[in-house]
Parts: C-alpha cells; structure tokens; sequence
C-alpha cells in the first residue's frame, strides 16, 4: 500500500512530492461485463438557468427594469428576436446530455413572480423569456424541467396561494374551475404542461438580500410555509413531486439545527430533499493546496451521502432522495486563478457525477451551476458573436458523451492509497483506515471581550458572556465590529484544523420613536481576517427576535489558523436605528477536525455502451504521479479500444481543449495495461467486435 505522510502543515512542493509506485503494487481493475450493476442516475446532468429580476438581489434595488439579459434571454438561452431558443444553447444542451433545467435560476427566485412571465409577448416587453419559453426550451433540449417556488416575492401568506396557482395554470385542465388553467389556453396553450418538479424556496436559511421590505425565514417559518404550499398545491396535482431546501451536508452524527428540524417535520410528506454543493473551498489557496483538496474531495461527498441518508432515516422514518440542484467548486475569485472555469473544476465535477450516477446514492437529481452565461457558465458568448468553453467544459462532455445508462460491476484490487494532510478549510485530512468524526474538545474557558470598535459603528457594548448588551444609538451605516477573540486552544494537534461553534440566545428591543432597521447578526471570522483567508460565517435574524431565542453559529478553520474573532453585523440598514440588542448564555465550544480514511488514488465506473461495447471511466486521484494499472473484463472480450485521456499539467487552465485519444490493443484474453497520468480522467471505450 503506497502512503505518502506530509510533514508539513502548509503544504509546499517538498511536501508534496509523492514516493514511487512498487511494480507489486500494480492495480487491477476488473469489470464483469456480463452483469447489470444497475440504472445510472438518469438526471444528475441538470443544469441552471439565471432568467428572472436580479434588481434587489445582484442588482441596485432602484433600476427602472430588470436587466434584459436574464428575463430576455435567460443569459444566452433564448432568441427574443427570432422567439425561439438559441440555436448555439440547443447545440451545446444536447451535447452534454441536459436532463434537468432549473428555473428561474437560484436566488432570483427570491424575486421570483410567475404571473409576470406569461401571457402574449406583447404584453409583457421587458420579459420575453418567460414560462412558456422556457418549458419550449426543456422541450427542444429534452430536459425535464424543475421549477423553484418564490420564497420571498411576497407576503409569507401569500406564498402558498402563489405556487398552487402556478401549479394550477401549468398542470391542470383547461375547465371553468381552474382559472389559471383557462388563462394558460388564452395565451396558447390549451393542453397541460405537466410539470412534474417542484422546490420550495432557494437557500431559504439565508435572507432576501437587500429587497424591500427586508425578511429571513427562521426554520420553523420555514417549516409552516412549506406545509401550507404542499397542502395547497397538492389539491390542485396531487401527482407532483416537491422538494424541501436543506442546509448542508455534513459527517457529523446529527444533522444541523436547520436540517434536523427539516427533516423530521417535512420528511414525511415531501418527496426529496434539497442540498446544494459547492465544495472544495479554493478560494486563497495556493494551486498545490488546491490540488490537493479537489482529489481529497471526492471520498468526502461519498462518505457525506452516505451520512445524509442515514440521518433522513433516522429524522424522517423514511428514505428519500436527495436533489443537488446546484453544484461546483467553492470559487469566486478571479485573481490570480478563476478556479470556477479551471482544470481542477472540471476534475471535481467528475467525481461529483461518478458519485451521483451511483444508484445506492439515491440522487434524483443535479443541477450544475451552470452551463451557460453567468458568472459560473462554462460557456460564454464573446464579443464577436462565438463562444468560449472553460476547462470544466472537456470533462462535462467527455463524461455525459462516453458513457452509458446502465452501470456495471468493477471493482479495484491493490488500489494504492494516499495520505493527504488539510492546511486549510475546505481540505480534509485523510489518514488511516476509518472515518473519525469531528469530536468536542471542550468549552472555551478563556476569551477576549473588548468593545472599542463598536463606537465607529454607531453603537457601544458591555457585559460578560452571561449577558452581552449593545446599545445601538443611530446606525445608519453597514459594518462588522469585532467584539471577542478566542485564541487557537492548545488541546487541538499542531496539524490538525479545528471548529468554533457559539450558542446563544437573543433579543432585540427597539428604541421608543425608532424608525430605522438593519439586518443584525451574530459572526466568526478567522483571527487574520476576511479578505487574508475568505473565511467567516454569520446567524442573522436577530432583529427579529423580539423575545429571547436560541441562536447558533459555527466555523471551521485549518491548521494554521491562530484563532477566531466574533462580530456584530449590522447589514442592509434604512434609516438609523436605535435599540437593545442582548445576548446571554454564550457558549463557546472547540472540535476537533472530521477525518477521513486514506484516499484510493483510482476512482472507476463501468457502463455499457451497447450489446458489444462498454465503458470504463478511471479518475487518478493522485496529485503528483502516474498511476499504472491493469484492466481485466470477464463476460466480454474486448477486441480494441480507445481511450480519451484529460490531462493537464497545469491545473490553473481557465480554456477548454480535446482529449488526447489514444487506440487500446487488449491481449488474447482481453486485458491490458494502462498508465494513468496524474489528477486526470481517462474514460475507455472498449469493442467486442473488431
């Protein structure tokens, strides 16, 4: 068994450097051809579309009309000129398989009111790609299509009436006692649509931005307005499936706050659970240290499936699928590495679809963020008119292209393993042979109180962690005053990161005569500060809190972080408040870093691709050296082959490129060896006839 130990916390190329492989420890990959392993995930290959108001979201509030690239041609989806989907969209949708589209597109669903979408064109100027152009698009591509409810775009009682009637006027029959239904067959269309997926709500645990006026569900609101709108929209099509929004994914025993309350009071009665993935965190690593978290990353997504469905189990009483409706790296920076469009994006996202193709992940669906347009889109209209492709577009292709539906048994003997130590946040730390799971290393004891940086926010602070008072005289201005510091506790490894997770409870009381508001909320920053690490976490909805309410809010830092600071967010503010917020009962507990097992370099799927071809698809997770390797298959006798092999020394490319194809000559008995280069993907197609 190949292990390389890493000395070093931070990562550097010495450390980096992997030993050689012995010739013992050849791999051997054995696919039994002659067996079904089962049906493939068949709508993990989803994509999002952004087609709806940004104003108020990732536009100023105050813009006279929405920005016409989004609600007139979905970013590059739609032809407002011509009425139709764009041609060069089509072309790149079928390319890569599209099986689910998502709309209106993420968090402009916030701002997301369907009754301004239909209707004549004409009647509706500064909105051409609306519902029905965006249900012609799915029809054109054939991809079934998923559609978020608003969570913000009114009145929390009136969402409910909302959604079923969009429900009513896409699924129902064009009779006298469906009014939507007969305005779908005024505006041509008389037959059902029959959408059959629905969300409710988009990241809903986060607020509605800077739209006016401003609200934040609490879980338990949440939870009462997702069961009136599947009350209500289950009365009108009872056949729909509905999904609920989760918060995260993670390995420990139980869920969060957010899902354990989602899961045991929605489980029951909705059909699939909502997650979405934006993981590694490369965002200020160096590319070695990226490199490293994106081939860790993939054993980490199988080990948190696996968790989330054992916590659905135990909270719901039932199974459900999980629905990844967004997915990528965690990137946005484009400096000095746009890491969203790299090489290493496009690694990530093929072990992402090998995790989700697997029927024992019960993944219903994903939806990559996103194809085209955007700031994530893999593919972009320039200047002139064409398009560019980044480097996640290769592995998207080669992957939806060159394999099949129905998977096949394969297994790996001798598959070395590799030792990968986390220097950051977003890495995981895989050694030995178990799963460890993040354990409590006690409450802090001793911490920093200070309250001179509340002045320049217009407010000020006293008291202890037993009861914490800021008098907010006149905010009028958005900031983060730090307010407490807990230093890194010697019980955590030098090598090790840790986790700070605060406990409180709080009110808010405004001042008499106040008539000013702000978003308040409760932060942890990483000690060297936001822009040096990009790493902070926030609870909000304090101002809410008119009675004492529990709150909790935890952060995960890597092993050379030299502690945490807490702050008062003061976000969003109108006017100048005045008040009283209190915090009491802070609790401060450490943990100590999750743990994964030591990483099998080659990750592999098998398919069929016909009665006399299959597939095989191999991912060499190892950052720094080949890995050669034997492949054997019983119950067929390749004949020849070839293989597509991605692969890029440099892992920072932004640009997409061709696979390398390289003809596969087996032996008599079908066999034959392979060098698999490093961080690559190699995806073989292999003929039983010649």
């Amino acid at each position: 068994m190949l292990r390389t130990f890493l000395p070093s916390v931070l990562l550097c190329s010495a450390a980096l450097a992997a030993g050689r492989m012995e010739a013992a420890e050849r791999p051997v990959i054995r696919i039994d051809a002659a067996r079904s392993a089962g049906e493939a995930a068949p709508m993990v290959y989803g994509h999002n579309i952004e087609a709806a108001d940004e104003r108020g979201i990732f536009a100023r509030i105050d813009l006279p009309k929405p920005s016409p690239d989004g609600v007139n041609t979905g970013k590059g989806h739609w032809d407002p000129v011509q009425m139709r989907p764009d041609p060069a969209a089509v072309r790149f949708l079928r390319e890569i398989k599209t099986g689910m589209l998502r709309y209106p597109g993420g968090c402009l669903a916030h701002n997301f009111d369907w009754r301004k979408t239909v209707g004549p064109v004409e009647s509706r100027p500064d909105w051409k790609f609306g519902l029905a152009e965006y249900l012609e698009l799915c029809r054109v591509v054939g991809a079934e299509p998923l559609i978020t409810f608003s969570d913000y775009a009114l009145p929390a009682e009136e969402l409910p009436r909302l959604a079923a009637d969009l429900v009513e006027y896409l699924n129902a029959p064009a009779r006298p006692e469906f009014p939507q239904a007969m305005k779908r067959a005024r505006n041509g269309h008389p037959e059902p649509y029959g959408v059959k997926y629905f969300e409710i709500g988009n990241e809903t645990y986060h607020d509605n931005h800077n739209l006016k006026p401003h609200r934040r569900f609490s879980v338990e609101a949440y939870v009462d307005f997702a069961r009136k709108t599947i009350e209500q929209v289950r009365r009108v099509d009872p056949s729909v499936k509905i999904g609920v929004v989760g918060h995260t994914m993670n390995l420990d025993s139980r869920p969060d706050f957010w899902d354990e309350t989602v899961y045991r009071e929605l489980g029951p009665h909705v059909d699939f659970i909502i997650h979405h993935y934006y993981a590694p965190k490369l965002d200020s690593l160096s590319p070695a240290e990226a490199l490293h978290s994106t081939v860790t990353a993939g054993e980490l997504l199988r080990l948190r499936l696996a968790n989330f469905r054992r916590q659905v189990r135990e909270l719901a009483g039932r199974e459900l699928p999980v629905a990844v409706t967004e997915y990528n790296i965690s990137g946005v920076q484009n400096q000095p590495v746009p890491w969203r469009h790299s090489y290493l994006a496009g690694l990530n996202m093929a072990e992402i679809l090998r995790e989700f193709r697997r029927p024992e992940n019960r993944v219903l669906a994903a939806s990559y963020w996103q194809a085209i347009g955007g700031y994530f889109g893999m593919i972009q209209r320039r200047g002139d008119g064409g398009h560019s492709r980044s480097g996640a577009w290769p592995f998207f292709q080669l992957w939806t292209r060159h394999t099949g539906s129905e998977l096949l048994p394969v297994e790996v003997t001798g598959n070395p393993r590799r030792e990968m130590v986390a220097a950051r946040v977003g890495q995981v730390t895989a050694r030995g042979e178990t799963l460890v799971l993040p354990r409590a290393l006690g409450e802090v004891t001793r911490f920093d109180l200070y309250f001179q940086a509340l002045a320049a926010a217009g407010c000020s602070g006293s008291g202890n962690a037993r009861h914490l008072q800021f008098r907010l005289n006149g905010c009028g201005k958005q900031s983060y005053p730090t307010f407490l510091t807990v230093h890194r506790p010697a019980a955590v490894p030098a090598d090790s990161g840790f986790t700070l997770r605060a406990d409180f409870e709080a009110r808010f009381q405004p001042a008499a005569g106040n008539t000013g508001s702000a978003a308040l909320g409760f932060g942890l920053m990483d000690l060297r500060g936001y822009e040096a690490t990009r790493l902070a976490t926030a609870v909000g909805g304090l101002e809410e809190s008119g009675e004492w309410k529990k709150f909790s809010c935890s952060l995960s830092v890597g092993a050379d972080c030299p502690g945490i600071t807490g702050l008062l967010r003061v976000e969003k503010p109108r006017g100048e408040l005045s008040g009283l917020l209190e915090l009491r009962n802070l609790k401060l507990s450490f943990f100590g870093d999750a743990r994964i097992p030591a990483v099998p370099l080659l990750a592999v799927e098998a398919s069929r691709l016909d009665a006399n071809r299959i597939a095989l698809a191999v991912i060499n997770r190892s950052p720094d050296a080949a890995v050669p390797g034997r492949v054997e298959v019983a119950g067929m006798r390749p004949r020849s082959g070839i293989a597509r092999e991605l692969y890029q020394d440099d892992i920072t490319l932004a640009t997409a490129w061709n696979p390398v194809e390289k003809r596969v000559s087996p032996a008599a008995d079908g066999s034959f060896d392979w060098e698999f280069p490093p961080h690559s993907l190699t995806v073989f197609e292999l003929n039983a006839l010649k």
